[in-house]
This record gives C-alpha cells, sequence and structure tokens, in this order.
C-alpha cells in the first residue's frame, strides 16, 4: 500500500459512522482472508463476527471449550485451540497475525490478519482510535452494567483464589415512589457490610450487594439480616405505604460461571421467590452443572460474612 492509499484508507476510516462501519472499512482494505472476533468480557467468549472465507461459529465460551484456558492465553491468541481450528479453517496456507483492539485500556476486538506491515499496524492504530472515540460518544455505563463490571473481575479472583464469591439481590415495589426508600436502605447496608463489600442501587427497584470470600451461607447469612430490617420498617410509621420486597442469593461458583449467569440466576430466582411468595430463595445452578473448581474450607471463616 503506497502513501497516497494508505490517506485514503485513513480518511475513510475516520468518516465511517459506527464502530460495524469503521472494522468493516479496515477487513475491506486488507482483503482477505481474516477473522474479526468480539471480546465479550462478562462471559469469557469471543464472537465471531466477521470471517473471509465466511465460516459459521457460535459463541466460544473460553473456558467451557478449552479446560486448560487460561486467561493469559490471550496474550497469545493462537496458543487457544479453538482460535488455532478456525484460523486453520479459514487460511490453511497462509499464515495470519493475531492483532488485539483495545479500548479504555481493556480489550474489545481480536483481527486475524494475513499481514504485519508497518502500514497495517498503523491503520489499525487508527482503527482503534476510531472505534475508542464511537464508544466514548455512547451513553455511560449504567449503574448494572458498572455493577457486571465489578463483579466479573471479583468472579476472575475467585477463580484464580478458589474461593466463593456471593451475590445478594434485592427486589423492591411499592405504591409509593421508591427512590427516598433505595437511597435508605443503600446507606443502611453500606454502614453494615465489611469494608471490601460492594453494595450497588442497578436500578429504580433493584438493590445487589457483592461479598467476595463468601460462601452462599455466608450470603444466607447477611440476606437474613437484610430480610429482618426490611420487615421491620414495614412494621413502623417511618413508610407511607408497605414496600414488597424479594431477596436472592447466588454463589460463585456453585451456581454459575460467568458475571452475566449469576446474575441472571439471582433474578430468576427473584421471580420464583414472588411466584411461591417466600422472602428469601437460594438461586439453583442449571441440572447438568459442573462448578469451576470446590470450594475448600467451606467452613472457614474466611468464606463467611462477618
Amino acid at each position: 500500500m503506497n502513501t497516497l492509499e494508505f490517506h485514503k484508507s485513513v480518511k475513510t476510516l475516520f468518516n465511517a459512522s459506527s464502530i460495524p462501519k469503521t472494522l468493516e472499512c479496515l477487513l475491506e482494505k486488507i482483503g482477505g482472508p481474516y477473522l474479526y472476533f468480539a471480546w465479550k468480557k462478562h462471559q469469557s467468549a469471543l464472537q465471531l463476527l466477521y470471517s473471509k472465507p465466511k465460516i459459521s461459529s457460535e459463541l466460544i465460551r473460553l473456558y467451557e471449550s478449552d479446560p486448560s484456558f487460561d486467561p493469559a492465553h490471550l496474550r497469545e491468541p493462537l496458543k487457544i485451540r479453538t482460535l488455532q481450528t478456525l484460523v486453520q479453517k479459514v487460511s490453511p496456507e497462509e499464515k495470519l497475525f493475531p492483532y488485539w483492539v483495545y479500548i479504555k485500556q481493556e480489550p474489545f476486538g481480536l483481527f486475524f490478519l494475513p499481514d504485519d506491515s508497518l502500514n497495517t499496524q498503523d491503520l489499525l492504530s487508527y482503527v482503534e482510535l476510531k472505534c475508542q472515540n464511537l464508544y466514548l460518544q455512547k451513553q455511560a455505563q449504567t449503574p448494572q452494567e458498572e455493577f457486571l463490571k465489578t463483579l466479573y473481575t471479583e468472579i476472575s479472583r475467585s477463580r484464580r483464589l478458589s474461593l466463593p464469591v456471593s451475590l445478594i439481590l434485592v427486589q423492591c415495589s411499592s405504591e409509593e415512589p421508591l427512590e427516598p426508600f433505595l437511597k435508605s436502605l443503600y446507606n443502611h447496608l453500606k454502614k453494615t457490610s465489611r469494608i471490601y463489600d460492594l453494595t450497588s442501587i442497578l436500578n429504580e427497584k433493584e438493590i445487589a450487594v457483592l461479598l467476595p470470600h463468601t460462601s452462599e451461607r455466608g450470603g444466607l447469612a447477611k440476606a437474613e439480616k437484610i430480610y429482618w430490617t426490611l420487615q421491620s420498617l414495614n412494621q413502623t410509621e417511618i413508610l407511607k405505604k408497605p414496600v414488597h420486597f424479594q431477596i436472592a442469593i447466588a454463589e460463585y461458583p456453585k451456581s454459575a460461571r460467568s458475571a452475566e449467569s449469576l446474575f441472571q440466576l439471582a433474578r430468576d430466582a427473584c421471580a420464583f421467590g414472588k411466584s411461591k411468595q417466600t422472602g428469601i430463595v437460594i438461586a439453583e445452578a442449571p441440572q447438568g452443572f459442573k462448578p469451576d473448581f470446590q470450594v475448600q474450607n467451606e467452613s472457614g471463616s474466611l468464606c463467611e460474612w462477618v
């Protein structure tokens, strides 16, 4: 690619109106063969979005597709066996080079391209800058997205340390606006939690409490304290109208493998509890589920809420 072609390519990239169009512009200039995967952080997964020649591929959940997977392998993607197979499929004779695109210093997408020239590397730098600008123009993350991000980090740490992490989800409803009540409950939970626990108001009806190094049993002990606090409030004249609430506990690794799965299990447990009119529900893993590891010394104080 000569200098004129390079500058035309850069201009085209900067005129792209969205992240998908930016990626497509680059791949059109590259020609092929190629692969592009979107990184799904909360699922520890890669989603194949573009390939030439075209191949079909489902979401690649790295821990499930390869039990020996380690997050460090992301630095050298060709060491991941599932990716090796797909690269060989689209380019059996020509070597493809991996390139990560980062946004806010976090992995965003993974290219496999047939060219590792300086021109290609420069174009990728422009692609990364353009994608970051477009990303930042989007609406800021919601409290739920921020919470899931932290939950993902805690699950990754839990996996490394072989210690559990528990999630408590509190859902509330009332005839009165809930915002003042949720803020009051949030302040109470912050005062009565450990320094490294995380309490977050997710939306107009949900509060989540994240308990690192805490088993399901420890999460239940904390949930019971929340339950009696809410019951006591409903028996006073502080609230004009009663607040109906449902509490669920979900533990990693016992019930799920990812942040999104654990959060969804907690929501499903809340829905089940409402249907049965049960104040506290412990989330159950899907049938046939196998945890990432067995928690050791579960009865020890390290794994319990205090």
